[in-house]
């Protein structure tokens, strides 16, 4: 079957990469070299909440540790659960030090956009 897919996109959830870093990053290296094997490119989903923010230094660090091909940055999205949206939602300044952030690892060929 993999022979007909050529990449495979993934969610992570940042809190539970970085709360189990060894073993996670353990399993996401053997499934990247796994598709590797089958030329399947292998990239990661990443949603933007004020933890992955706070924390996208360490995220990216590890991330890229294990060789994903792309990185895509997902806006967070409206819940239903407003307590749950109003502590993960990213406030303006969160996003304005994203925004910097990337134009920061784009122009030190950390990270290309696309």
């Amino acid at each position: 079957m993999l022979k007909h897919i050529k990449t495979l996109h993934i969610g992570i959830r940042s809190e539970e990469l970085l709360n189990d870093e060894a073993n996670t990053t353990e399993k996401l290296r053997a499934l990247v070299e796994y598709t590797g094997d089958y030329n399947v490119g292998v990239g990661v989903n990443i949603i933007m909440t004020r933890f992955t923010i706070n924390h996208i230094d360490k995220l990216t660090e590890l991330l890229l540790g294990c060789e994903f091909k792309r990185l895509i940055f997902l806006r967070y999205k409206p819940i239903p659960d407003q307590t749950r949206w109003g502590n993960e939602n990213p406030c303006m300044k969160e996003l304005r030090f994203f925004k910097d952030w990337l134009k920061l690892t784009q122009n030190a060929g950390i990270l290309t956009l696309c």
